[in-house]
């Protein structure tokens, strides 16, 4: 599982972590490298992430204001050993989650050909091509990318309101009695906003009537037809009673985690998505 810390550029770990990035890029940029390397500094960077798998620090990143209403992504790394395991991916999705946090509407990148497997990650992640900026214009080499951060819209349902953003499908739960029906109903609306894809959830809990034996049943058998994981958010207690009303016998078809800090939620699911 990986863990993520929001730091700084003064944390040892993210320090180590981006050494190792630049002997990698020195590899790779060849006769370019210094040019980059003037544009690297980490110096003064306040907003850093340092991942971490089983308390050994494997991936960072990290992003700097670019204009008022958008941060540049920088330094981004994994270890070669830990690749493939969705570090990256969380890196940068906690990175978007804190600058969304800010109020920052969008992200932009500079990324270089000899990096295909970066380009190609932040294409899976809605980054988009632009026209290399500042700097980079005119760099034969550098790839840059835009990513806006608006809020996809919400989609009604009857007994839950949906929005599907970057991999992730976010629930806000309504109080009302659930029922075999409903939750059918729920499934295909899940399913139609997915596109048939199954999706990590992480679900805001409200309070609401303890369905009948039939539903609770039903819908348990539902979970891996549409979910890979879910995340519940809400007031301490709520999960471990809705928890037991569904699972007091049985274990959860899918892994299945409470919180009350959707920061958190979010950055558990990446590893889902």
């Amino acid at each position: 599982m990986v863990n993520v810390v929001r730091t700084d550029s003064s944390n040892t770990d993210f320090q180590r972590l981006v050494a190792m990035l630049d002997a990698d890029l020195k590899v790779r940029d060849g006769d370019q490298h210094e040019f980059y390397n003037q544009f690297n500094k980490i110096t003064h960077i306040k907003n850093a992430i340092v991942a971490y798998m089983d308390e050994v620090p494997v991936g960072c990143g990290a992003f700097r204001e670019f204009s008022p209403d958008t941060v540049e992504i920088k330094r981004m790394y994994v270890k070669p050993e830990y690749r493939g395991q969705g570090v990256a991916k969380t890196v940068l999705g906690t990175l978007e989650q804190w600058a969304d946090e800010l109020g920052v509407k969008s992200c932009v990148l500079e990324t270089g050909k000899n990096q295909p497997e970066a380009i190609q990650l932040y294409m899976k992640t809605g980054y988009k091509r632009i026209p290399n900026y500042g700097q980079y214009d005119k760099i034969e080499n550098s790839v840059c990318m835009k990513k806006d951060l608006e809020k996809s819209p919400l989609i009604p349902g009857e007994i839950a309101d949906y929005r599907y953003e970057n991999g992730i499908l976010y629930s806000y739960s309504k109080s009302i009695r659930r029922t075999v029906d409903n939750i059918r109903g729920n499934v295909e609306l899940v399913k139609k906003i997915t596109s048939g894809k199954k999706a990590p959830l992480l679900i805001y809990l409200a309070d609401s009537p303890v369905p009948d034996k039939e539903t609770r049943k039903f819908s348990t058998e539902k979970l891996p037809e549409i979910y890979t994981a879910m995340a519940m958010v809400a007031k301490p207690g709520l999960t471990k009673l809705i928890m037991n009303i569904l699972f007091r016998f049985n274990t959860p078809p899918i892994p299945m985690k409470s919180f009350t800090d959707p920061v958190k939620a979010k950055e558990w699911l990446q590893q889902y998505v």
